[in-house]
């Protein structure tokens, strides 16, 4: 009897174990990601961590809820049966239903454009299929049907205990190769694992156990920057992650190509050599944030040529009194114009000689259709480097009538009125000249049919003409795209209110930096009600092509419906010790009123 306790115990005991080491081996599995399957030369890469939880962040979201909310139910279900009208054609093809097709991802999706240790660049994907491998496998069986009646070749290869599926053209003894078609698949796990050739598809079973010590989590740059692009406080990594090497990506393309070989003989002269990486990472539900984007823009230090007129020193950007509190956006930068000038003289006497950038200005200056303007002494020197554009929409029942304005703050401001006034007396120069409470008003005509280019937003879609105004006005060289919006600066109507005072703006400002390179603010539900307004009058084969003809898109709710589900969004940029640091923002609606 006690022989029999103690195998039971023993059983028990010894089963736990197991189990317990076989839980241990799945999360350790769940955690390999696809940073550690990836070789280091990773030239592009965009990952999904996870799509379910996507999905479900996405839909408990502001733009989830709108678009699931009751009083879009009509023309949903009709779009949805547009979409199941296309799904016979898309399961003759693929021998599945669409809806099946697109349930297949499960887990993590990650695409990217890598480079085999001694071999060429090529794209490779991995999709989590979870338990949808009979799906997965009907499809792969369907493809390569369609593409061995058109010729290509199907042959395997074992690799490491794995079977990999080649897919390749057809070509007989002696016969020119037709086309490069090279495509390779193999079944992982709960992964399905395609590339351009065997050899990427080897390069990440390679790495399959996470345990490699050459992978993209080896490479310095995505490192830091995947470090950087994380939030404070997230209790999981971020949504979606993507990364972008473009002078690497250039340089490897290069190698087969003697034409772009002398440009990139040219990178390093030019600076550009410096920009390793841009990147960032997406996240939903954050903290206070309904949705979030971190972006870095990593640069070696220290920069040189063209990437120090990247120069953006951080300063306050908090909007200046003539900012109406109904401006519909506001961007601010400031631009170290001073250095930026220096670093193009620099450039350009490295190739032209020394002194060479001042000579031609000099000689520009002196021409007799310039009017005695120096584009250095007189208009660049007379500029601090902040730079605002604001938009409003002066009639909220007229959307699709907006307005914009360009200003650039000026040193001294009647200094850059005399400029001002020397360029607009230039021989041909098409401006016409009028005093408007006191300040001095240069016009010009935008002729019919051309005004939506300046001003997209103009009332009649450019078909009337437009004025666009431009003058010194509070110490800002002021361009308004509509003259009437640079009226109202001029008037400055107290009662109108500023933006820095709005409940909208300090929703946003409260998550800036006391000071910033760059700021954005922008009310979303003005900047979608044009669009939205648009399509519901009738303009969707416009707006989504002929397919959507039959959808009736005036049966759409009144904008206010989904105006609450549009708060303002913001974003700001701050310099880092590797280059440039870009957050984007949509706060949660409680925190957005």
């Amino acid at each position: 009897m006690k022989q029999l306790v103690q195998f039971c115990l023993s059983v028990v005991v010894g089963s736990t174990l197991v189990f317990a080491a076989a839980q241990s081996a799945r999360a350790q599995d769940e955690a390999i990601s696809s940073v550690r399957r990836l070789p280091t030369n990773v030239y592009a890469y965009l990952s999904v961590r996870n799509t379910t939880e996507l999905k479900e962040k996405f839909n408990a979201s502001l733009s989830g809820q709108m678009l699931n909310h009751p009083d879009l139910a009509t023309v949903r279900e009709s779009i949805v049966e547009v979409i199941q009208g296309k799904s016979e054609e898309f399961e003759e093809k693929l021998g599945t239903s669409l809806e099946e097709f697109l349930s297949i991802p499960q887990g993590e999706i990650t695409v990217a454009v890598v480079q085999p240790p001694g071999k060429p660049i090529a794209p490779v994907a991995m999709i989590d299929f979870g338990d949808k491998g009979d799906v997965v496998n009907t499809v792969l069986e369907k493809i390569t049907e369609g593409m061995q009646e058109k010729g290509i070749e199907r042959s395997t290869e074992e690799y490491e205990g794995n079977e990999i599926i080649s897919l390749k053209e057809d070509v007989a003894e002696g016969q020119a190769q037709p086309t490069d078609f090279d495509l390779a698949y193999c079944i992982k796990d709960s992964y399905l694992i395609i590339g351009k050739g065997i050899d990427v598809v080897q390069t990440v079973l390679a790495r399959w156990d996470g345990e490699h010590d050459s992978t993209l989590m080896s490479n310095d740059v995505f490192r830091y920057l995947v470090k950087k692009c994380s939030g404070e406080g997230e209790t999981s990594p971020s949504l979606i992650t993507w990364y972008l090497d473009p002078i690497g990506l250039v340089q490897v393309l290069a190698a087969s190509n003697p034409q772009m070989g002398m440009v990139v003989g040219f990178l390093p002269l030019t600076g550009l050599s410096n920009l390793k990486a841009v990147g960032g990472t997406v996240s939903m539900g954050e903290g206070d944030f309904d949705s979030v984007s971190r972006t870095l823009f990593y640069m070696e230090q220290p920069t040189t040529g063209l990437l120090k007129v990247f120069n953006f020193p951080p300063d306050s950007q908090v909007p200046p009194a003539w900012v109406p509190k109904n401006a519909t956006s506001y961007f601010a930068v400031n631009w170290g114009i001073d250095k930026a000038y220096r670093s193009i003289e620099m450039l350009v006497d490295t190739f032209r000689g020394p002194g060479a950038l001042t000579m031609v200005l000099d000689q520009l200056s002196e021409a007799q259709f310039n009017g005695d303007v120096h584009l250095k002494d007189d208009v660049i020197d007379l500029l601090t480097g902040k730079i605002r554009v604001v938009s409003d929409m002066p009639d909220v029942d007229d959307p699709e009538h907006t307005r914009s304005l360009f200003a650039m703050e000026v040193k001294n401001g009647e200094d850059a009125k005399a400029v001002l006034a020397k360029i607009a007396n230039m021989e041909g120069f098409p401006v016409e000249t009028r005093e408007y409470r006191g300040e001095t008003l240069y016009e010009i005509t935008i002729p019919a049919g051309m005004a939506a280019q300046f001003n997209p937003g103009q009332a009649g879609g450019g078909g009337e003409e437009q004025l666009i105004g431009i003058a010194i006005v509070k110490d800002h060289l002021m361009i308004g795209m509509d003259v009437t919006m640079l009226e109202q600066v001029i008037l400055g109507d107290a009662d109108a209110g500023q933006l820095s005072d709005s409940a909208a703006y300090q929703s946003i400002a409260k998550y800036f930096p006391a000071e910033t390179s760059t700021v954005t603010f922008t009310k979303t539900d003005a900047d979608v009600k044009t669009a939205y307004e648009f399509i519901k009058s009738g303009n969707s084969g416009f707006a989504f092509g002929e397919a959507f003809d039959d959808i009736d898109f005036s049966q759409l709710p009144d904008f206010e419906t989904i105006a609450k589900f549009l708060p303002p969004r913001g974003s700001y940029m701050v310099p880092d010790e590797q280059g440039y640091f870009l957050q984007s923002f949509t706060p949660k609606k409680s925190e957005a009123p």
